[in-house]
């Protein structure tokens, strides 16, 4: 089981790398791909993997990277460094 788990961790990392060259397809947009990520992984990996993605994702998609945003709350990172 802990195989299955890990293969599929695998794939969802290097499926992410794809993402990030066809974020103009909605079903492989950076912000999909981060909840399909955040829903699968154990909280473990995820708490060490998120970071890196979200750092990817502002680098590369403003548009997901606010989405993300959002939905974490983190309001100064939307509305600007006075929210």
């Amino acid at each position: 089981m802990r195989n299955d788990y890990e293969n599929a961790k695998r794939a969802l990392l290097k499926a992410f790398d794809y993402v990030e060259g066809a974020r103009y397809i909605p079903e492989v947009r950076s912000y999909v791909h981060y909840n399909k990520m955040k829903q699968f992984l154990n909280d473990a990996d995820w708490k060490m993997i998120e970071p890196k993605i979200i750092k990817k994702v502002q680098e590369k998609d403003q548009e997901d990277y606010m989405r993300i945003c959002k939905d974490k709350n983190m309001n100064k990172e939307v509305c600007g460094k006075h929210a």
